[in-house]
């Protein structure tokens, strides 16, 4: 890439409840791309999980973030409440 060309921040949101199985999986395929790491932010909207899937986002590092959503057994709104307050210049869903 052009170095005279400023990159866009990303922002991935990922909807989530009582997913402790996957989600390093998935945090670790994030990790991996071939994009700057302080670029990208990861915001979980948490359906008010019951097992340890807000410890192990929030032990992903300073670029992970939960929020936990106050309508935990609607996904379209959770997307909706992370779209809210997704920062990136380009915003992502997984």
């Amino acid at each position: 890439m052009n170095s005279n060309k400023r990159l866009p921040s990303v922002t991935i949101i990922i909807i989530t409840w009582n997913v402790e199985r996957t989600i390093s999986k998935v945090l670790s395929s994030i990790r991996m791309q071939d994009y700057p790491e302080s670029l990208v932010d990861i915001l979980a909207v948490d359906g008010n999980s019951t097992d340890n899937t807000v410890k192990l986002i929030t032990s992903y590092g300073k670029n992970a973030k939960v929020i936990q959503s106050k309508y935990p057994k609607d996904p379209e709104a959770c997307r909706g409440v992370g779209l809210k307050a997704a920062k990136g210049d380009i915003i992502a869903f997984i």
